[in-house]
């Protein structure tokens, strides 16, 4: 139920809706001020169920392209917890620095 409290409605708990609550939280907004209208009773429910039909484990976006308003808050984590490209696999199950091309 919405409450007199509600500053920020949004209908849909998937990668958009995510997305908007998260920038919304990272400008200062409280999450008392939120609420999330979704079918399912997680956010990203519907969005792991599709993606695991397929066996997709991972979303696989440029390092930009994520939940947070920082382009660059990905790249922070995996260098705050000593991640390389070592530790990202492909479908194949090897890392994908092996799989990177050199320009000639």
């Amino acid at each position: 139920m919405i409450s007199s409290h509600t500053r920020l409605l949004i209908i849909g708990g998937g990668i958009h809706g995510t997305t908007l609550a998260v920038s919304y939280l990272e400008q200062g907004g409280a999450l008392d001020d939120v609420l999330i209208i979704d079918a399912n009773e997680r956010l990203l429910d519907n969005w792991k169920r599709q993606t695991s039909t397929i066996e997709m484990t991972h979303l696989r976006s440029t390092r930009v392209h994520h939940v947070s308003s920082n382009p660059h808050a990905l790249k922070q984590f995996a260098s705050r917890h000593d991640y390389g490209s070592h530790h990202f696999k492909n479908r194949f199950r090897t890392t994908l620095a092996r799989h990177v091309q050199r320009p000639l």
